[in-house]
């Protein structure tokens, strides 16, 4: 399966994702990486069953003006309501409060961060990850905590994140039209994706997209 991973900007280096992912080492999984926001088109995209956003509204690391357009958001919404899936990672939700076409596809969006500190990702117990979770309900990283506006009421919170600042949604599911969205809040430092409980959110969120109840 072709998976786009979209990645790198001024805060968030691409080599942090492509790493992570490459280390899942899912079977039958070919990423394409892409940083520069001209190779998104909704007919090119239609190439991926799953579309992975890593990358604030940001063009490069060294352009700090937003890409994602009134056209570009149109694409994404017709890329996930023709069948596609978008899971969307950490970055993947930063800058985009005043897109509002993108903010009602991806569910919510970031607000803000305190400084990185000890956080615990908790997995809800209905959630469909949580019944295939060998490594327990929870995890401790060191992180950015992400505080977010969810949007969508109807959207499915598989996990929670708690810091000594409160507690947030960290990851949910929903669907839009033929498509699936997942969202996934944290990982802003290498040692995120390199934490068992962490991979084992990113297995489950490229699955999900692509269209199985459960993978990894």
């Amino acid at each position: 399966m072709k998976v786009a991973v979209f990645c790198d900007d001024r805060w968030h280096p691409a080599n942090t994702v492509q790493t992570g992912l490459k280390a899942l080492e899912l079977t039958g999984i070919e990423y394409e990486f892409m940083q520069n926001d001209s190779a998104w088109s909704a007919e090119r995209m239609s190439e991926y069953p799953v579309t992975i956003l890593a990358k604030s509204n940001c063009r490069s690391a060294n352009d700090p003006s937003p890409w994602l357009t009134q056209e570009v958001q149109l694409s994404f919404a017709d890329y996930v309501e023709g069948g596609g899936g978008l899971f969307v990672v950490h970055s993947g939700t930063v800058g985009y409060k005043d897109a509002p076409m993108f903010r009602r596809l991806v569910g919510g969006v970031f607000v803000h961060h305190p400084p990185a500190c000890e956080v615990i990702l908790r997995l809800e117990p209905e959630a469909r990850v949580a019944a295939n979770a060998p490594l327990g309900p929870t995890a401790v990283i060191e992180d950015e905590h992400y505080f977010v506006e969810l949007d969508d009421s109807l959207a499915e919170v598989f996990m929670t994140s708690e810091s000594l600042h409160g507690r947030q949604p960290a990851g949910w599911i929903r669907r839009q039209g033929k498509g699936r969205v997942c969202v996934a809040t944290p990982g802003h430092f290498p040692s995120v994706w390199e934490n068992p409980f962490y991979r084992m959110i990113l297995q489950y969120g490229i699955g999900w997209c692509a269209g199985h109840e459960h993978r990894g």
